[in-house]
């Protein structure tokens, strides 16, 4: 029962570092886009690309979430089957 839990934190923290990854990597580049377009004075430009990326990264919020849920659900488990109080 133990080993599970570990092995179940294990995919959890895997999963959560995959998605925060990809989601820095996204970020960045969407950062250095929406700059390029406020150093050349295209403000609504950018204002549209900072909309349209907060509706982008929502699946990503969303996954990570679930991922923190999950590794609080494992921590639970674990201070369960420790006997921890």
């Amino acid at each position: 029962m133990l080993k599970e839990v570990f092995d179940d934190l294990g995919n959890a923290d895997s999963g959560m570092l995959l998605v925060l990854d990809q989601m820095v990597q996204w970020l960045s580049n969407e950062a250095t886009e929406t700059l390029n377009l406020v150093d050349d004075n295209k403000l609504d430009e950018a204002n549209r690309r900072i909309r349209e990326a907060r509706n982008n990264v929502l699946p990503a919020r969303r996954a990570i979430s679930k991922a923190m849920y999950d590794m609080r659900n494992l921590q639970s488990e674990f201070i369960t089957i420790s006997g921890i109080d």
